[in-house]
């Protein structure tokens, strides 16, 4: 029996967690404070024009540059599962978010050196490696940097007119100091931004962007749709409900918060457990017991981002599930009940 498989991408690139797939939650209700535009900036005339117009439509620079920090609250539905959301914005790359989402309360920021995450287990993790890049990437986006006087040392390229069934957009590609190249299409009519799109991301994230607002004097998105190139089931809506510019914000509050006590307890040596495994099928193997049931084999893989229980062996065990998810295997995607 193979009670537990782990969801890996397709070879050579990194797991796929619907849960911590970077910045789901973030929504793209973003801005930034603003400078005018310098003539050493990293950005193509042709992409400063829509970039120019664009600031205009949301609410122009004297009340962009008043915009220091952001709070932000909205709903989400992801996955069978519904919630609410929370950010936090403090230029130039200080971000927080928090989501409740079922049984679910998630979470994760970015101080401006070290970037955090609290998963669907409730544990604390702090990112290293291409993890902290892609969260070096998210606060870049999240608080605009793009939109600064010398792109926050970005580069803001012009990539012309794309069109789908949807109509007909203008595209730029920016590029963030650290991470990879995000395509940002502006609705041509308006001047507003209509879709980013992650195309190295694996799967893509492509988030459209609709029904701007007035909040406090700026124009906001309220109905964000992201989309997982491939995995429809778990496509996320959200909705902005309120927005608060500058709002007190206290010392540490973007820093890792205290994981408290653990919820590991061992049996004997306090930090130390041995555990017996099983090498076969070129694989480790660990024997597992879940809410008191039997102990059976379960499949150790480090490198795993999520875990996924066999559907049989959770029902045989009366196993409460909560929610669909999709998460891509070697060489396929499979669709998952989410495990409370």
């Amino acid at each position: 029996m193979r009670p537990l498989q782990t969801g890996r991408s397709r070879a050579g690139d990194r797991p796929v967690n619907p849960f911590t797939r970077p910045r789901l939650f973030a929504a793209a209700f973003t801005l930034a404070a603003l400078a005018p535009t310098s003539a050493g900036a990293e950005i193509a005339p042709e992409a400063r024009a829509v970039v120019e117009r664009y600031v205009q439509a949301i609410g122009g620079r004297e009340a962009l540059a008043a915009v220091h920090a952001l709070r932000l609250r909205g709903a989400i539905t992801t996955m069978g599962l519904s919630g609410t959301h929370e950010s936090w914005r403090e230029m130039p790359d200080r971000t927080r978010e928090a989501a409740v989402l079922g049984p679910y309360r998630l979470g994760g920021g970015f101080d401006g050196r070290t970037a955090w995450r609290v998963g669907p287990d409730g544990k604390l993790s702090q990112l290293d490696g291409k993890d902290l890049e892609d969260a070096r990437a998210g606060a870049y986006f999240d608080d605009s940097g793009w939109l600064a006087a010398d792109q926050a040392g970005g580069r803001v390229d012009y990539l012309g007119t794309r069109q789908d069934s949807t109509g007909q957009y203008t595209v730029l590609e920016v590029a963030p100091p650290v991470g990879h190249p995000r395509e940002l299409w502006f609705d041509p009519a308006s001047g507003l931004l209509a879709r980013m799109v992650e195309p190295q991301n694996r799967p893509p994230v492509v988030s459209d962007l609709g029904d701007y607002r007035a909040f406090e004097g700026l124009r906001f998105p309220t109905r964000t749709v992201v989309h997982m190139v491939g995995m429809p089931a778990n496509t996320l809506s959200s909705t902005l409900d309120s927005v608060t510019v500058n709002p007190p914000l206290p010392p540490g509050f973007f820093s890792p918060p205290d994981s408290g006590r653990s919820s590991v307890r061992y049996l004997k040596t306090p930090g130390r457990a041995e555990v017996a495994l099983r090498y076969a099928e070129h694989l480790l193997w660990i024997r597992v017991s879940i809410d008191g049931a039997p102990p059976v084999d379960f499949l150790l893989d480090s490198g795993a981002s999520i875990s996924v229980v066999d559907s049989s062996y959770a029902a045989s065990i009366g196993l409460k599930t909560a929610g669909d998810a999709q998460t891509n295997g070697a060489g396929a995607s499979d669709a998952h009940r989410s495990r409370r």
